[in-house]
């Protein structure tokens, strides 16, 4: 993306990692918002869309520390804030 503001999702590479051996790419997020004008509603369904796709293919490893199922279950949580702040030009969504 190259503007700040989008008009209209140009294209996106959504690559999950810290949940398994290898990072993981989200199937299908690219085509999910290509031409969707961030803050409408159809913009906002297909981030969740998308959130509910990470969840779906990228189950966290049961051998790291910390519960697992909330690792799982914050999948969504910051794929939506993720492509939220990318969408508004905003930085890193991340607590570190």
């Amino acid at each position: 993306m190259r503007s700040r503001r989008l008009r209209a999702w140009q294209q996106s590479d959504l690559v999950l990692t810290a949940l398994a051996a290898i990072p993981r790419r989200v199937k299908s997020a690219d085509a999910l918002l290509l031409g969707t004008r961030p803050g409408t509603p159809v913009f906002v369904g297909q981030i969740d869309e998308v959130a509910d796709r990470a969840f779906r293919q990228c189950p966290p490893l049961e051998n790291i520390p910390g519960d697992a199922g909330w690792r799982r279950e914050m999948v969504r949580v910051y794929v939506r804030r993720t492509l939220e702040a990318a969408a508004s030009g905003g930085g890193p969504v991340h607590h570190l």
